[in-house]
């Protein structure tokens, strides 16, 4: 979904071998096995309440990751997770990436699920 159109135009060459399909901020997700929210704060809000009003709503075996950590959760994620759609938000991408860049800064080993959690929980008690 695009909220500016002639976006499309600069990802097309850019993910050449990708199947790429653009679509209106009218359109349902209910087609899609992944969805990927990069939209900033609120900008997908009206979408998502106005799916629910015309029971557009996600599937259980469905992957949505917004990748906002503030305002938490967002709206989006909030839909998707009681329609038991597994979901990421913004903080478990900054966890993710916060890893490998300890990793390549540090040159030290670690236990990289007791690092995640650790970040995790001192990522979700400060935002």
């Amino acid at each position: 979904m695009l909220r500016s159109p002639e976006r499309s135009t600069t990802l097309v060459p850019i993910a050449s071998h990708s199947k790429l399909e653009f679509f209106g901020m009218d359109h349902t997700f209910a087609g899609y096995d992944l969805i990927v929210s990069t939209t900033p704060a609120g900008a997908s809000d009206s979408l998502i309440t106005s799916m629910a009003h015309r029971d557009l709503t996600f599937r259980a075996d469905q992957i949505v990751c917004d990748v906002l950590y503030k305002p938490y959760p967002t709206v989006l994620l909030e839909a998707a997770r009681n329609a038991g759609a597994r979901t990421f938000d913004g903080i478990d991408v900054l966890v993710e990436q916060a890893l490998d860049q300890i990793s390549l800064f540090s040159h030290v080993e670690f236990d990289y699920e007791h690092m995640r959690k650790t970040l995790l929980k001192v990522a979700r008690e400060t935002l």
